[in-house]
């Protein structure tokens, strides 16, 4: 009963990114133990984010008019609505890889799902299968584990890309520079 739910869950929209995820972080932490000789689990998890958001922003595009029946029907333009989503979500893959950046990249790439909730909720409630953009899918039978599967992402996000850069210190750069400059010309003048 077990693995039909586990195969159920996998073949779910939302479990493949889980699984690229997943697969991504596992083989960078053994790249790097295989040639660092240490585990770098905040880096393997900022390499595994990146590699997810163009595999989600590459199915959104593949998928765009099924996706765009996610949305109620009072948007108009619905197709061009989604195209700044998918520009969002590519700025935020890069945003994570540049560590000036990152924090908040790290930060809007959480608040990202909340603000697109409520499509998920509406694509639930109306059945959506955007792949084959129809309304015969199980409905809020998928909207449970994807909210779980969104905090989990989220979680993700916070531990490697938030957390951990307030713990390894890293090469200043150059806004931050600026930024002890400013404060010390603004103490000196005090």
């Amino acid at each position: 009963m077990t693995n039909i739910i586990c195969v159920d869950l996998c073949q779910k929209r939302g479990m493949k990114p889980l699984i690229i995820l997943l697969s991504v972080f596992i083989i960078s932490l053994l790249e790097l133990k295989l040639f660092q000789s240490n585990f770098g689990f905040a880096f393997s998890g900022k390499i595994a984010i990146p590699v997810m958001l163009t595999f989600t922003v590459a199915v959104s595009f593949v998928f765009i008019q099924g996706m765009a029946m996610m949305l109620p029907r009072f948007i108009p333009y619905m197709v061009r609505t989604l195209c700044p989503t998918g520009i969002i979500e590519t700025s935020e893959a890069g945003g994570i890889t540049i560590p000036a950046f990152r924090v908040i990249t790290g930060w809007l790439l959480i608040s990202f799902p909340t603000l697109i909730l409520p499509a998920n909720v509406y694509a639930a409630i109306k059945h959506n299968e955007y792949k084959k953009e129809t309304y015969k899918e199980t409905g809020l039978n998928y909207l449970l584990p994807g909210i779980h599967l969104q905090i989990l992402f989220k979680d993700w996000t916070y531990l490697p890309v938030i957390k951990s850069n307030n713990i390894i210190i890293e090469k200043p750069t150059l806004s931050r520079q600026l930024n002890c400059l400013y404060t010390a010309a603004f103490k000196s003048a005090l």
